[in-house]
């Protein structure tokens, strides 16, 4: 058991949030194959058979697919259970729980407003296109990964396996880094995976007052995807209700932080 830490991985806990954030936040060209590669080492660590991949440019390109589709079981929450158990939990059990709280809120809290304004873009980028859409299409696109709050985990894991040197499996963390830092948002089935890109821009920025995620008040936050997707968006915090939705609903679905 881990109680502490010693003053040189001190020094590197801001090394490898500022890694993270790198990898959520800087756009890069989507790697196809390694986007692919991606999707089939999770499928792997499953033991489920190498699935079909349909690429699409953005979320909202995905949209039409997965909600006219009949692709059978829906595997995100079976992923996200996986590596909760699998991997988050293997890892922090390590750590005493007084060094789990201190690294969560060090890592997670910190990152927070850092990585949700790219949730709230791509929220409020697909709200005109699913708004109209019946109950039945819209349950379709509860079965979604989206990776970039997953790197909010990236970093925390990153430091107690590299630094930290906790016990792991090497299979399952080879897998989570492919998917966090090659793919977009996934629609994972039994068969096929709907693979979106990653958006080509990103930029956003917070009112001085927020300081943490609890408090995440944005100013203006902008994303592009290479299909032409776009949302360029000034908020106002009294009118803004979208945004209002957005912060008091749970969007962190990919979230686990009980041990």
């Amino acid at each position: 058991m881990i109680e502490q830490l010693t003053e040189t991985q001190e020094e590197q806990v801001s090394l490898y949030r500022q890694k993270w954030q790198r990898i959520a936040l800087i756009p890069a060209p989507t790697n196809r194959l390694l986007a692919k590669t991606a999707v089939q080492s999770v499928y792997t660590v499953l033991d489920l058979s190498t699935p079909a991949i349909l690429f699409r440019a953005s979320p909202c390109a995905a949209i039409g697919t997965v909600t006219s589709s009949q692709f059978g079981n829906s595997l995100a929450k079976a992923i996200k259970n996986h590596y909760k158990q699998s991997l988050f939990k293997q890892v922090t059990s390590q750590l005493s729980y007084r060094l789990y709280q201190e690294l969560h809120r060090r890592f997670l809290w910190v990152m927070h407003t850092k990585v949700l304004p790219i949730e709230f873009a791509n929220q409020a980028l697909l709200y005109p296109l699913i708004k109209s859409l019946p109950r039945s299409q819209r349950n379709k696109l509860k079965n979604c990964v989206k990776p970039e709050l997953w790197v909010l985990h990236g970093a925390l894991l990153d430091f107690c396996i590299s630094v930290l040197y906790c016990e792991h499996s090497l299979a399952n963390w080879q897998a989570f880094q492919l998917l966090t830092q090659h793919c977009g948002w996934i629609y994972p089935y039994k068969g096929v995976c709907v693979i979106c890109d990653r958006p080509s821009q990103f930029s956003f920025k917070l009112n001085s007052s927020s300081s943490s995620y609890l408090d995440l008040d944005l100013e203006m936050v902008s994303i592009m995807y290479n299909d032409g997707s776009n949302l360029h968006h000034l908020y106002d915090a009294s009118k803004d209700w979208l945004l209002m939705r957005l912060t008091k609903q749970n969007i962190l679905t990919d979230s686990y932080t009980d041990r």
